[in-house]
């Protein structure tokens, strides 16, 4: 079946949403040699970043997304929705990113958890790579990720999980609580960043 002509040819790319010019584009190896679409424009906002190739029957395809990062800085780049068929026809979203008028989540949605231990500071550092934390000393807490390279996005919201009692999270111009707050075994406080360094007490199951 993939000797019909159908199979010569590809349309595949991904929702790209960043503000670098020229970083970010879609590329495979095709029946000419390696071959890439336009890059997103940096408009930072969501762009479909595509391509049609020729496909290669003599190797393994492959299909990517491409991020040439020259510039020596970490930059921000938003990737969602893969799409790929074959033929003359163009891919068909099956999703599309979330935009400012509102959007629906199908099925279930899972959010990363990490481990996190109180510096005897009291200044935590959590890393952003989830949104839960289990924290398993019992440090006193006073800031989170406060320091300009550290910061969370504004409207970010984590949750501490304490595996301990006896945890205090102060009450300050850092830390925004609805008041004091030592936990309890299997406790837990939700926090929501206010983009700056400081944080705002959302809920607490304590």
């Amino acid at each position: 079946m993939k000797d019909l002509p159908l199979y010569d040819q590809v349309n595949f790319g991904f929702h790209v949403k960043t503000s670098q010019s020229n970083m970010v584009y879609t590329a495979t190896n095709a029946l000419r040699g390696w071959t890439s679409s336009n890059p997103h424009t940096g408009s930072n906002d969501w762009e479909f970043v595509s391509m049609n190739a020729e496909v290669d029957r003599n190797q393994p395809s492959r299909f990517t997304l491409q991020i040439n990062n020259t510039s020596g800085s970490a930059i921000t780049v938003y990737i969602t929705t893969p799409t790929l068929n074959f033929g003359n026809q163009l891919p068909t979203l099956d999703e599309a990113p979330l935009f400012t008028s509102g959007g629906v989540l199908m099925g279930q949605l899972t959010h990363a958890v990490a481990t996190s231990l109180i510096p005897n500071n009291g200044f935590l550092t959590l890393p952003l790579t989830a949104n839960y934390f289990e924290i398993t000393n019992t440090k006193n807490i006073h800031r989170i990720n406060f320091l300009t390279k550290d910061r969370v996005p504004k409207g970010t919201i984590i949750t501490l999980l304490f595996n301990t009692s006896g945890v205090s999270v102060t009450n300050s111009g850092y830390l925004n609580l609805k008041g004091g707050f030592t936990s309890v075994m299997n406790g837990s406080i939700t926090l929501m960043s206010n983009g700056n360094g400081t944080w705002r007490e959302v809920d607490r199951n304590n």
